[in-house]
């Protein structure tokens, strides 16, 4: 049971309360299953990634192209994978993206495979 207060409505002690609230989650939902389709059925190399780094999301192609499964490849960050040549390039890209300097960055860099070869 709520009684009014001088800041709103406040539970009287011992009163169980229970708040039941309800919202549409369809389109979520859907953009959900959209981006799912997307990366799995895509034919190049997709991945999502968190702001340090981290494979958070990485499609069939890319584990194709790197030559590891999903599990490996999110236990990893794109600099564990890009050849030593091309992270300082990559970083500072990514780092002009990240401060708001630029909207969108294209480079062209080496990945390094399991048995050390590059792609």
């Amino acid at each position: 049971m709520f009684v009014p207060g001088r800041r709103g409505l406040r539970a009287c002690p011992g009163a169980i309360v229970r708040c039941l609230i309800v919202t549409d989650l369809t389109r979520r939902v859907e953009a959900e299953e959209r981006l799912r389709l997307t990366l799995e059925y895509a034919p190049i190399g997709l991945a999502l990634e968190s702001p340090e780094g981290r494979f958070v999301l990485v499609n069939p192609a890319l584990c194709e192209m790197l030559g590891r499964d999903a599990e490996t490849l999110q236990s990893m960050t794109w600099q564990d994978l890009t050849h030593p040549d091309d992270v300082d390039v990559s970083r500072d890209e990514l780092a002009d993206l990240m401060e708001g300097r630029t909207s969108t960055f294209t480079v062209r860099k080496r990945y390094l495979k399991p048995d050390g070869s590059v792609l």
